[in-house]
């Protein structure tokens, strides 16, 4: 505890030749002084040996502790806090449906540790996958700690937990790390995360956007050991359709891959996306709007154009890795204007044979660029409907 020395000199000042006291209680003319805070000792040694050479001054010191603004500054009592500590754990058992990928992947959970030191609650605050989530939360209930400590006294506190899963050829395995929220480059098992090169927004479903409606999809994924994604799944969704839309513009990402000791591995992760109007340009939502209610009267048929708009680049579309692993091959008819400045505008699926081809069907042509269309040498909207075949790979 630190204790301040304010010290207070009253002083009073002999005017005639009696002695100190005779100034203070004779009938002698005397003034009063009171001087400012002192709080280098040394100083005030110093300054009362001068003042005591030159004329005689009675002296009165105040130490003091703080209960007042004026006689003594504030005292703050110091505040002691322990971290909770682990002191026994239960591995959580790697998902057997993720034993083929031998992906790794980091679970974070926010958890509830009581006085006792007994987890009370557990919640999965982001997983890769839903069997990450349930795993990491079946062992993590059962772990013990030494509670927190305040003040000398056992408190209940929550915190974010991380759970790191990696696959054992011997023996599936998970491990605690101390990553942060924020999710560093390297972690502490020497896993090194992938990196986005590239990446697109999802397209805002059609028939949502002309209806004004906002929301959300939160997407599982696995980065391959090439960096492409081989798969995904709808952990969250607001409305189905903006899920397959999320779901589907993940396929075109790519990434650096994963690496452990040097070497490329799978990894799991979990991307959430945002859909709201207010994002697009007002151009676009009046024209979807405007389609809706079939008022087209801005489209330029294609016979009427000064030719037809060439593809100036252009995405194929990737297969959906579910599907593919199914064996079905489908067909999709799409739907889209194309600007003035050649550019792709709301894409739609007119028909398919799984919603999921149609789908990434849309986020490949929305990619697309062409030729600016004209009319009598005059820039115009167009629209165009172009059919897509979905062909597995012959063997």
């Amino acid at each position: 505890m630190k204790w301040k020395i304010w010290v207070y000199i009253f002083f009073v000042k002999n005017t005639g030749q009696d002695t100190c006291g005779g100034a203070i209680f004779g009938k002698q003319k005397t003034r009063f002084y009171f001087s400012q805070i002192i709080t280098d000792m040394q100083i005030f040694l110093l300054f009362l040996r001068t003042i005591m050479r030159h004329t005689c001054f009675t002296v009165i010191v105040f130490i003091a502790l703080a209960t007042s603004p004026i006689f003594s500054p504030k005292l703050e009592a110091k505040e002691t806090y322990r971290e909770p500590e682990l002191i026994r754990s239960v591995t959580p058992v790697y998902p057997f449906g993720f034993v083929k990928t031998k992906v790794e992947t980091t679970v974070e959970l926010v958890i509830e540790i009581d006085e006792k030191g007994n987890v009370s609650e557990a919640n999965v605050l982001k997983a890769a996958h839903a069997s990450f989530g349930n795993a990491a939360l079946e062992a993590v209930r059962k772990w013990k700690y030494k509670p927190a400590m305040r003040n000398g006294k056992a408190v209940r506190v929550r915190r974010v937990q991380p759970v790191y899963f990696s696959f054992d050829e011997t023996n599936s395995s998970a491990r605690t790390t101390n990553l942060s929220r924020n999710r560093k480059s390297k972690n502490s098992t020497g896993v090194m995360y992938p990196e986005i090169l590239s990446q697109g927004m999802p397209v805002y479903p059609f028939n949502l956007l002309a209806d004004g409606l906002n929301g959300s999809a939160t997407i599982n994924f696995v980065v391959g050991e090439d960096g492409s994604v081989v798969t995904t799944e709808i952990f969250k969704q607001s409305r189905s359709e903006f899920g397959l839309a999320a779901a589907s513009a993940l396929l075109y990402w790519k990434f650096k891959p994963a690496k452990k000791g040097g070497l490329p591995i799978p990894f799991a992760l979990q991307q959430e996306f945002s859909f709201n109007r207010s994002y697009l340009i007002p151009e676009v939502r009046d024209r979807a709007r405007k389609i809706k209610q079939e008022k087209l009267d801005f489209i330029t048929k294609p016979k009427e154009l000064d030719k037809t708009p060439n593809p100036t680049m252009i995405e194929s579309p990737v297969f959906p890795p579910e599907l593919e692993s199914r064996g079905m091959e489908g067909k999709v008819k799409i739907r889209f204007l194309i600007d003035s400045g050649g550019e792709v505008q709301l894409p739609r699926v007119e028909e398919a044979t799984d919603p999921l081809f149609g789908y990434a069907a849309v986020a490949a042509v929305s990619k697309w660029k062409f030729e600016p269309p004209s009319k009598n040498g005059q820039p115009v909207v167009t629209e165009v409907v172009m059919p897509m075949t979905f062909k597995l790979p012959s063997q």
